[in-house]
């Protein structure tokens, strides 16, 4: 039962396209990782439905746009890696607010001249 899916590793694949949007289909995930593909487009807002999200590392990509609010509603996410994409914006307050329930691990592109995330709860900011 596809339902049951708790870890996806896909990172370091070549992969290219958008962000899968039926991700949020499976309830039980825990793990996700999409880091180092070429990977484009925006972060769907419907990845906050992935309650039982812990991982989450997109990093090393190239998506843009801003960073859905509805990542924010993550209670359980533990690490967070946006760097080496082209967002912008900033850093939803929702999502600095898990830095003080579970959240140990945010990175992102906060500090430099890329388009870049205003963030002041990042762990690591980058370039």
């Amino acid at each position: 039962n596809l339902r049951e899916i708790v870890d996806i590793y896909l990172h370091h694949n070549k992969l290219e396209g958008t962000l899968p949007d039926a991700l949020p289909k499976l309830p039980a995930l825990k793990n996700l990782r999409l880091n180092d593909n070429n990977l484009s487009g925006t972060i769907p807002a419907e990845y906050g439905l992935l309650t039982q999200l812990e991982y989450l590392y997109l990093h090393n990509n190239l998506l843009e746009g801003t960073i859905p609010d509805e990542l924010g509603t993550l209670t359980e996410l533990f690490r967070f890696r946006l760097y080496g994409n082209s967002l912008r914006g900033t850093m939803p307050r929702g999502i600095c607010h898990l830095r003080d329930l579970y959240l140990e691990d945010l990175k992102a592109d906060c500090d430099g001249t890329r388009p870049g995330i205003e963030c002041t709860c990042c762990t690591t900011c980058f370039r």
